[in-house]
């Protein structure tokens, strides 16, 4: 009813439990500094719905956001009265057909999706995209994705299609084997994160600096805290690389990267730090941080 819009444009889709709003706004800011107009959707938002809707860096307007629920609200109610939808789409739904009819209208060329829930019945799931990344799979909403990881890691495999190329994370051993059977079965070849490995790593609170040494030698610094952006960060430049960006604009991008509620210092005297950890790989990760810094 809307036209399609999945089908307008190249996307970049990424499944995976822990990680993915960082990496998703890596890559979306390696795009943008190799001067593609880019989109980046991401769930969920801190302050404002309009900030999971994102262009050229920069979260939509009001009137955009509005504009865009006008027009899906009522291809939705159109097509309930037709009897062509059975129930009204839920808010991830709306505002992810908000997100692609956005992406058409404003001309994107590249956009950035990240996967809400799972993967294979998520609503981002729509999209053949131009890759596919898989971040680190660990326990999250098991009532809805399975009580193992072998379930968890097979739901967020669904993303995977035939002929679209894959980044993989690296895993725990049981995902790991379910991530290579659920390619094998795409007829896939995934690109494994671990082609790259971080040398001479220097972590400071805000951040990090690191050699990725793989395929070349490529010197990257990372605002984001936490000695566990430097693994989402080689997996940005994995993904970056494949689509072909070049080394400099993969340094300028990652480099430029904002992304808050990531232990995010908002101030300092008081020092206060804002974290969205809300599973166990996440509290582990903000538990090192603060065990490595305080």
């Amino acid at each position: 009813a809307l036209g399609d819009p999945q089908r307008a444009g190249r996307f970049v889709h990424v499944a995976g439990t822990n990680g993915k709003g960082s990496v998703c706004a890596m890559i979306e800011s390696g795009l943008r500094a190799v001067g593609l107009r880019t989109g980046l959707y991401t769930s969920p938002h801190l302050a404002e719905p309009t900030e999971r809707i994102r262009i050229s860096g920069r979260p939509v307007s009001t009137e955009q956001f509005v504009w865009a629920f006008a027009q899906v609200h009522l291809a939705a109610e159109l097509a309930l009265r037709d009897g062509r939808l059975e129930h009204h789409p839920t808010y991830f739904e709306t505002v992810t057909a908000m997100a692609l009819v956005l992406f058409r209208e404003q001309a994107v060329k590249s956009a950035v999706l990240e996967v809400g829930l799972g993967g294979r019945l998520d609503a981002t799931n729509v999209v053949r995209p131009q890759l596919c990344v898989i971040t680190p799979i660990d326990f999250d909403h098991e009532s809805y994705l399975g009580k193992s990881l072998e379930a968890i890691a097979a739901e967020k495999a669904g993303i995977l299609k035939p002929g679209v190329p894959a980044v993989f994370a690296a895993q725990r051993p049981e995902v790991e084997d379910t991530l290579r059977a659920a390619a094998a079965a795409a007829g896939i070849q995934p690109v494994w994160t671990s082609r790259w490995q971080a040398e001479e790593v220097v972590l400071y609170p805000e951040g990090s600096r690191f050699v990725a040494a793989g395929p070349r030698h490529i010197r990257l610094e990372c605002p984001l805290a936490g000695e566990h952006q430097v693994a989402n960060a080689l997996t940005a430049l994995t993904a970056l690389d494949c689509l072909g960006v070049p080394d400099e604009a993969v340094c300028d991008g990652i480099r430029q990267t904002h992304w808050p509620g990531r232990l995010e210092r908002v101030s300092t005297a008081p020092e206060i730090i804002l974290d969205g950890a809300h599973n166990p790989a996440g509290a582990r990760a903000l538990a090192a941080y603060i065990e490595r810094f305080y």
